[in-house]
């Protein structure tokens, strides 16, 4: 029994002291529900010959009104018998009730309740002794301490009479309720005398997170309340509050009232509503220009939240708008140089600042790019016919064809020694316009994932660019396409295996039969 009262009573103690610097702000409001756990002790009849006992349970109840309300109680103990001498001596027990409940200061902070009831008791002894079970009348009070709006501490004792035996036992506990249900309901407390309601509030968007409330400050007023949606928010002695911590682009409503020195409210102000202000979007981010033909550019760029659409810009100007993060910009003149920026536009039609720039140039369009080979000598010598011949029946038969080139690490540069192997693969799509091939880059494995992804669709860029700007091949007939590290054909343990890896392929796609 003495460690039981000692257990519990420090436990009391932790409880209070956690409770007294936390900022208050709740009463208690009908129409709510309840739900939380306790924790305690039980005191028995010394005619049960039971060991004293901690116990815990579980409350639900439901407030009619600030004064009434009901709750329901089940809760279980485990304890020794007595006089058991050796074998099973552990006793098990459960105790419910349904109890009135009367909050006797229900507007503060701190309510002092009384409660009554009625219930059972089961209480199950060793194997080979009487069981006792029997109705209950359970009467008692106790403390609760808000310490928000929808959260609570308590402190109850009850005295448990079982009517079958007339035995009486002793239950004490602590506990922490949460409170939910019921609808928002508007306060407005009779004042007896003195103050009269606060006039003219005003309620504006502040942020996206705050509401700055004002009203006409009350003659006596020694401070007021606050309320949002029917709900106390907190207490001040000004008559203007930043109510902070809300939802971007969300309504909210608010009334006030003032209080005087006894700590009695008046009646509650006209009501003032205000919607915090939209998310401000960001400059879109990752901003990349490609040229894949002689009159296209695509501009692609990643997601800003809160975006509606995308504004794009060309060379300083507006160009069009797009609901997506992309662009495919159509009809330009081909060797020309593009820039781009772009914005993201939010839900009330704000710009955000603009994104870097990013440029690309067009192809060179495959009348002059032809000219070009032509004037640069895409004429084959006789081993050179040879070698086409041997590449394109690779291809037709095998569907793919190593390009022989390497590149530097980390660079995506054609090199000029290649131009003649790049020379052999342009004349086979020259001859076979119907054949549509994809460049595959690939890498070694030095360096993540992702930045090799795009290191090996570069190099495969590269190489579809000097095609088609060096021997006139239309870009149609080319697809470039980046492997990264995923497909090796030596090891890259080595520094000659990671050259290897550094590679192109040219892989078959399509042909189109006539």
């Amino acid at each position: 029994m003495a460690r039981v009262k000692k257990y519990t009573a420090f436990l009391f103690l932790i409880c209070f002291i956690l409770i007294l610097p936390v900022g208050v702000k709740g009463q208690v409001q009908g129409g709510l529900f309840s739900i939380g756990p306790y924790f305690g002790g039980m005191a028995f009849d010394s005619e049960r010959y039971i060991k004293n006992s901690l116990t815990g349970g579980i409350r639900l109840g439901y407030d009619f009104s600030r004064y009434f309300g009901v709750e329901g109680t089940v809760g279980a103990f485990f304890t020794d018998y007595e006089r058991a001498t050796s074998g099973a001596k552990q006793v098990e027990g459960l105790n419910y009730r349904l109890e009135g409940v009367l909050n006797l200061l229900p507007r503060s902070f701190i309510v002092p309740f009384l409660a009554a009831g009625v219930g059972g008791q089961e209480v199950d002894y060793p194997k080979n002794m009487s069981n006792v079970h029997g109705p209950v009348i359970g009467y008692g009070g106790g403390i609760k301490i808000y310490f928000s709006e929808n959260w609570l501490l308590r402190y109850d004792i009850r005295h448990l009479y079982q009517t079958k035996d007339a035995l009486n036992d002793i239950e004490y506990s602590v506990g922490i309720t949460y409170l939910f249900g019921g609808k928002p309901k508007v306060v407005a407390v009779a004042r007896e005398e003195g103050l009269s309601a606060p006039l003219n509030l005003q309620a504006a968007p502040k942020s996206q997170t705050e509401n700055t409330v004002t009203w006409d400050a009350v003659a006596g007023a020694r401070s007021y309340r606050l309320y949002r949606d029917g709900k106390y928010v907190t207490q001040a002695e000004s008559n203007r509050l930043v109510d902070a911590g809300l939802n971007p682009r969300t309504k909210y409503c608010y009334r006030a009232t003032a209080v005087d020195a006894a700590g009695k409210e008046s009646p509650a102000s006209n009501e003032a509503c205000a919607t915090t202000l939209s998310p401000v979007v960001s400059a879109p981010q990752d901003v990349t220009a490609k040229a894949v033909s002689d009159s296209q550019i695509n501009v692609t760029w990643k997601e800003s939240a809160g975006a509606q659409e995308y504004k794009v810009y060309r060379d300083g100007n507006f160009l069009t708008a797009s609901k997506t993060p992309s662009l495919a910009d159509m009809g330009l003149k081909s060797s020309t140089r593009y820039c781009y920026a772009v914005t993201a536009v939010g839900e009330e039609g704000k710009e955000s600042e603009v994104s870097r720039t990013a440029c690309d140039e067009t192809f060179a369009a495959p009348a002059e790019a032809k000219k070009a080979a032509e004037t640069k000598g895409l004429a084959l010598t006789q081993k050179e016919e040879k070698a086409v011949a041997a590449v394109e029946k690779e291809l037709k038969e095998k569907g793919e064809a190593r390009i022989n080139i390497l590149f530097d690490f980390d660079k995506a540069i054609v090199k000029p020694k290649y131009h003649g192997e790049l020379k052999k693969f342009a004349a086979v799509l020259l001859r076979n316009p119907s054949l549509h091939v994809v460049i595959e880059g690939h890498t070694d494995n030095v360096g993540g994932g992702e930045y090799n992804l795009k290191l090996s669709l570069r190099r495969a860029e590269s190489v579809v660019k000097y095609m088609v700007e060096k021997f006139g091949v239309p870009a149609s007939q080319l697809t470039p396409k980046g492997y990264g590290k995923t497909r090796p054909i030596a090891s890259n343990k080595t520094k000659e295996g990671r050259a290897k890896n550094r590679r192109v392929m040219a892989v078959v796609d399509y042909e189109i039969k006539k």
